[in-house]
């Protein structure tokens, strides 16, 4: 199944959501402790995982590239931000977890969907 060409514009618009109230959100917060610090890089892959695996399940064609479409937004929040304000290798730490759980969440519903339909093809 071909992804239509709104199917694009759709997730990256849609990604504008995860990546202001989370990933913007839990980078320009008042984290204090590290476990602050974890609960908001789980947050951001769960958010990300999620919403690739949907991409991915929904329109497999384009498989694990959705994580790029859909991280694009928020690799340019924080990179906009965070010019002057230091703490770089926070930010790209972000980068990087929003980034690899979009394309494992995208890749991993690509996968789901294609076993869904070779299993209902040969039965």
């Amino acid at each position: 199944m071909k992804t239509p060409w709104w199917g694009y514009i759709l997730a990256v618009v849609l990604s504008v959501v995860p990546a202001f109230f989370i990933v913007f959100n839990a980078i320009f917060s008042d984290i204090v402790t590290a476990g602050d610090r974890f609960l908001s890089f789980f947050l951001v892959v769960l958010a990300y995982e999620g919403y690739g695996f949907i991409l991915g399940y929904t329109w497999p064609a384009t498989g694990w590239r959705w994580g790029l479409w859909i991280s694009i937004t928020a690799a340019a929040l924080v990179i906009l931000y965070s010019i002057g304000e230091g703490q770089y290798l926070l930010h790209l730490a972000y980068i990087l977890l929003t980034v690899g759980a979009a394309c494992h969440g995208s890749g991993w519903g690509q996968k789901c969907k294609w076993k869904k339909l070779k299993k209902n093809s040969t039965a």
